[in-house]
């Protein structure tokens, strides 16, 4: 596990959760782990794709990923999009991989529709929650309409009122402010 998180995601959390607005204490320990180079963990299954200790469909890779067939898809031509390095979630991958690693993710988007002669992609990454694998992989799933999916997968609703969606942005614009200068 990378860091103390307790900033500012804990309190963007316990603030939607329960109303409470104290502050709580924060660290810097975030930027600290960010900057350990990782190392493969034997147990994540993504790790032993990279090394070709297990055989995938692989479709794409260069120095920093890897991309390949997901074994149980969404629909034919699902891919995933994993970083060589062992990152669990996106907040984890270093600023100088982010470039790289999203002009991939495009370049498949691009592909799986032509490949695949769909209509779009969704394109998604799961954070933890809903993360299968422990190791960050974004989703490419070739898209057609009437094709089932509606919108995104989970029930949408609308804010309670206008002042709720002012405290949610504001929740995330001291967030944004919190984590870009380092408090």
């Amino acid at each position: 596990m990378c860091g103390d998180y307790s900033n500012p995601r804990t309190r963007l959390k316990r603030e939607l959760l329960t109303g409470a607005t104290d502050e709580l204490e924060t660290s810097s320990s975030l930027c600290e782990y960010k900057m350990a180079e990782p190392q493969p963990d034997e147990n994540c299954i993504f790790c032993r794709i990279v090394a070709g200790q297990l055989a995938v469909a692989r479709v794409f890779e260069d120095d920093s990923c890897v991309a390949f067939l997901d074994h149980r898809p969404v629909f034919p031509g699902h891919v995933l999009l994993i970083p060589r390095k062992h990152y669990e979630t996106l907040a984890d991958l270093p600023a100088d991989q982010i470039a790289p690693f999203f002009t991939n993710a495009q370049l498949l988007s691009r592909a799986v529709e032509q490949g695949m002669l769909a209509e779009g992609t969704f394109v998604g990454i799961n954070n933890r929650v809903s993360q299968s694998v422990p190791h960050l992989h974004v989703h490419v799933v070739p898209r057609r309409r009437g094709d089932g999916l509606r919108g995104f997968f989970w029930p949408r609703q609308r804010y309670a009122s206008d002042r709720e969606m002012t405290r949610v942005q504001g929740l995330l614009v001291d967030a944004i402010t919190a984590i870009r200068t380092g408090a």
